[in-house]
């Protein structure tokens, strides 16, 4: 997991909005209530950004008055909008390109919806606020819902605009011994000293996106390609299966700046390359004795 930059495609958002409900059909009654209620929206948009920079959206009340011309603003948002549109393009332009069309709540499939950070059903004034889109997969979506706050009055979901992840490791693969092989069991610890409530927030995320039991699941499917790396080193010996994990480690150390520390994939081959279990296992199965 990284950061995202939030959109700075030279138009603040309550422009962009405004662009929008100008491209609408004028005689429409959605966009007469619209237009009526633009400076109110105008109003809500800063709300949103003082909130943001303040880094307290969780606390930010939906619009009473707004809230009167809910299916109006509901109606500004599509997929297919052109806002929308322009929005994902900026997004997958200026982020990072491991991460292009890939769903940064779960770092596993592909980003193909637009989130509302802040839901729209609750706040349909930010329906098309671009700084309150981000691009996820339709299952994260399915698991965040509308709420915010979880049983505890606790924000559950990362904002990877405003929440600065830490460049440390708090999440870690287990390597056991089953038959017929090794599995990887991914944990979450603060063994490296995260700020204690952003490492509650990322407790709380990874709760909430069931991300401990789909990690398990993609550690299934890759285990096989780290299997085959070792397989092609040519080993003959022990020294060889050090230096190829140590030549693992190096490449993962430079994959992590581009995908984090804490992806699970780079977790899974840096816990490999560094596990006595998994070392055993591959020496066995080239019939060498470690």
């Amino acid at each position: 997991m990284i950061n995202m930059k939030r959109y700075a495609g030279g138009k603040k958002p309550y422009e962009l909005f405004s662009e929008a409900v100008d491209r609408k059909d004028k005689n429409c009654a959605d966009t007469i209530a619209l237009n009526a209620h633009k400076h109110k929206v105008e109003i809500a948009y800063r709300y949103y950004e003082r909130a943001m920079g303040n880094q307290k959206l969780g606390l930010l009340t939906s619009s009473t008055v707004l809230s009167r011309i809910k299916q109006p603003l509901l109606g500004m948002y599509s997929s297919g909008c052109k806002l929308v549109k322009d929005f994902r393009t900026w997004h997958f332009n200026n982020n990072s390109q491991t991460y292009n069309n890939v769903c940064p709540y779960c770092t596993i499939n592909s980003a193909n919806t637009t989130e509302h950070i802040l839901p729209k059903e609750v706040y349909p004034e930010y329906a098309v606020n671009v700084f309150n889109l981000i691009p996820a997969c339709s299952e994260c979506n399915s698991f965040k819902r509308e709420d915010i706050f979880d049983h505890s009055g606790k924000i559950f979901t990362i904002n990877f605009y405003t929440d600065t992840l830490p460049d440390i490791r708090y999440l870690f693969a287990r390597i056991t011994s089953i038959e017929g092989g090794v599995q990887f069991e991914y944990y979450l610890e603060n063994r490296n000293g995260v700020d204690v409530n952003l490492y509650a927030l990322l407790e709380r995320h990874f709760q909430r996106f069931h991300l401990i039991d789909r990690f398990y699941d993609k550690a299934v499917q890759e285990l096989p390609n780290i299997i085959n790396y070792f397989k092609c080193e040519n080993i003959t010996c022990e020294i060889d299966y050090d230096n190829a994990a140590s030549k693992l480690i190096r490449k993962t150390d430079e994959d992590a700046k581009a995908y984090g520390r804490n992806h699970w994939r780079i977790v899974m081959n840096y816990d490999a390359a560094t596990s006595p279990v998994f070392k055993s296992y591959i020496m066995t199965q080239l019939n060498l004795t470690p």
